[in-house]
């Protein structure tokens, strides 16, 4: 199994932080001690979950309130064997900067074939389905977790540029 998942998404105040909640408690997940992180790759580092990211989580027995917003960074992602991302365009964001992850860096929404659209801003039945996405993707990764295994380290900062994994 992998050592550490990542699950980012814009702002980390939304998508990534019901993910990270979901995941936390998913108990294959916690017996294999699977690392754990969220981040944004915009976020406003500190700001906590959206309202209705943390009634929904709670009407699910989970608690995100203690929550804060983490910008995704170059340590944060060599440091993991998975990156989960919601949409298209994040997974090309972090290409653009960090080719040589680019093995490592998945949609939420990869064994379905769907993205998971940004809720921010928007009423309660948008949140509700990106929850439904998020739930369904990460019942869609489960069975794969158990057989991924971690990545060796990233290249250093010498080799950033070069776009080479090995």
């Amino acid at each position: 199994m992998i050592g550490k998942l990542a699950v980012l998404c814009a702002g980390n105040i939304c998508r990534s932080p019901m993910a990270f909640g979901l995941l936390r408690a998913e108990p294959a997940l916690v017996e294999a001690g699977v690392g754990l992180s969220s981040a944004g790759l915009m976020a406003e580092v500190g700001t906590p979950p959206v309202p209705e990211a943390i009634r929904l989580l709670q009407a699910r027995g989970l608690d995100i309130r203690d929550h804060r917003a983490r910008q995704a960074t170059d340590e944060l992602l060599r440091s993991h064997d998975l990156i989960l991302v919601m949409e298209h365009w994040q997974r090309e964001w972090i290409g653009a900067r960090w080719p040589f992850l680019m093995g490592r860096v998945f949609l939420l929404g990869h064994w379905g074939g769907y993205e998971i659209a940004d809720p921010y801003g928007s009423p309660a039945p948008s949140f509700e389905r990106a929850l439904d996405g998020i739930e369904r993707g990460i019942r869609d990764w489960l069975p794969h977790l158990t057989r991924l295994r971690p990545y060796p380290p990233a290249p250093d900062e010498r080799d950033a540029g070069e776009g080479n994994p090995g």
